[in-house]
């Protein structure tokens, strides 16, 4: 399998550097290589391809699958801003409304007609999200699946760059973006406090967009820093790998919190790995279809569960693996630096 095309070689190709070696201190060979790399990475920004991995991406069938239990002010804006940043006629929305109080209800009917795109589908009692996300992914056709938190707000050209980093590569199964609340993926605070995920609050004056503006510029022309779990808070998923693998675990997740990373440990185990767009930002407000005590229940409840399936030492290595990436490292600096200072 040749890495060059001809006529180029190692010695004229734009991704290859050359020194002659010498002998002695005149090689030098460590200050020399940075410099013909263009330190610190020999490649472009994202902001210069941007336009054409849009164009590139807007043929591929894309399915957003939200799944909705009251909390209807964030719905509302989740899903206004899904239809604002909408590029392609390829890109579809299937809601999951579980047993939604009326109003709810009401909203997401009134929402669904007229809109071609969108698929409704209710169940009158509340069942949990990992039934409700399964029932989503059966109903889905895309190449790509996005399992989409209803208390998100979504930027431009979101599902294009999340659909770059999905297809980069043969073995991507899984990808998510970076956002304010979505654990180690968060910038520029990470860390967990009282039992608690970090919260970063948009610094004042800014928004969700504002944010993705600073995650493009800061971002690596088709560079996607691989790691072995993304949150599932915004969740996307290749067609390939739910034919494999097929649906969540609804029996050992039954209610949420797990289910992701059990999934990304099962793609691991059937030989895709997962990786993060970190040029796109989306915005997440965090749960309020849960009391913060019934979710603590069932983080505890999720975490039991994974250990029983894949061991601790494997779950803390993965979180381990995540919380120290050094690209998403650079980034929390550069996001404190640079917007919350």
């Amino acid at each position: 399998h040749p890495i060059i095309k001809r006529p180029d070689s190692a010695r004229t190709h734009k991704d290859f550097a050359v020194l002659r070696h010498a002998s002695g201190s005149q090689c030098l060979l460590s200050e020399k290589l940075p410099t013909s790399l263009n330190a610190p990475y020999a490649r472009a920004s994202f902001s210069e391809i941007k336009n054409r991995v849009i164009e590139d991406m807007s043929h591929r069938s894309i399915d957003v699958v939200v799944c909705v239990h009251n909390a209807l002010e964030d719905v509302k804006k989740c899903l206004e801003s899904i239809e604002e940043h909408r590029n392609s006629e390829h890109q579809r929305l299937i809601v999951i409304d579980d047993g939604s109080a009326a109003e709810t209800e009401q909203f997401l009917k009134t929402f669904s007609e007229g809109r071609s795109w969108v698929t409704l589908a209710r169940s009158e009692h509340g069942r949990g999200y990992t039934k409700a996300a399964n029932h989503g992914m059966s109903l889905s056709q895309g190449e790509m699946v996005v399992f989409l938190n209803s208390d998100t707000i979504v930027t431009s050209n979101w599902l294009e760059k999340l659909a770059q980093c999905l297809f980069s590569k043969p073995s991507h199964g899984v990808v998510g973006p970076v956002s304010n609340a979505a654990s180690h993926q968060s910038i520029p605070d990470h860390k967990s406090k009282n039992k608690q995920t970090a919260v970063n609050d948009l610094p004042q004056g800014m928004t969700p967009e504002d944010l993705n503006q600073f995650c493009e510029s800061n971002a690596l022309a088709n560079f996607f820093t691989e790691v072995p779990l993304v949150h599932g808070f915004c969740f996307a998923v290749k067609r390939d790998l739910i034919d494999i693998l097929g649906p969540f675990d609804e029996k050992l997740f039954p209610r949420g919190y797990g289910e992701e990373n059990d999934y990304c440990l099962r793609a691991t185990n059937a030989g895709f790995s997962m990786a993060l767009a970190t040029n796109t930002y989306i915005y997440h407000s965090k749960s309020k279809s849960y009391q913060s005590s019934q979710r603590a229940e069932l983080v505890q409840a999720g975490l039991k569960n994974l250990f029983a399936r894949h061991s601790q030492k494997r779950v803390h290595q993965c979180v381990v693996s995540v919380e120290n990436n050094p690209f998403l490292k650079e980034l929390r600096i550069k996001a404190q630096t640079e917007l919350y200072s």
